[in-house]
C-alpha cells in the first residue's frame, strides 16, 4: 500500500472486481422466407406485410461480435423495447441501444 493516508482512505471499501456494464445493442432485421418454407409455422413472427422479425444483439464495444437471437414475435419485441422504443420501431428505426448504467452506477436487469 502507499504510505499516503488520503489515498488509503479514499479507496477503502471499493470492490476491485466490479466493472461497468456495457450497453446492449439490439438490431432488428426484416427478412423474407424462402419459397419452400412452411409459412404457417412462421406466421407468429410476421410484421405487417413487410417480412419476418429477426433479432441479433451485441455489447457496445469497439469491435462487436454479434449474437444471433433468431426469430422474435412482435409481442416479445414490444415487451423487450418498451413503449417509447416500440413507437420508434413502428416508424422505421431498427437499431436500439439499451443503457445498463444510470448516474455512473450499474442497473440490475
Amino acid at each position: 500500500m502507499k504510505s499516503d493516508k488520503a489515498t488509503f482512505y479514499a479507496n477503502r471499501g471499493v470492490a476491485r472486481n466490479k466493472r461497468p456494464l456495457k450497453n446492449i445493442v439490439y438490431v432488428i432485421n426484416l427478412s423474407n422466407l424462402s419459397a419452400d418454407a412452411d409459412r404457417e409455422k412462421y406466421e407468429q413472427f410476421r410484421w405487417k406485410d413487410e417480412g419476418y422479425l429477426i433479432m441479433s444483439w451485441y455489447y457496445q464495444v469497439p469491435d462487436p461480435l454479434q449474437n444471433w437471437h433468431g426469430f422474435i414475435t412482435p409481442q416479445e419485441l414490444k415487451e423487450l423495447l418498451g413503449p417509447t422504443q416500440w413507437a420508434k420501431f413502428t416508424q422505421g428505426k431498427r437499431l436500439f441501444i439499451v443503457q445498463r448504467r444510470v448516474d455512473g452506477k450499474n442497473i440490475k436487469k
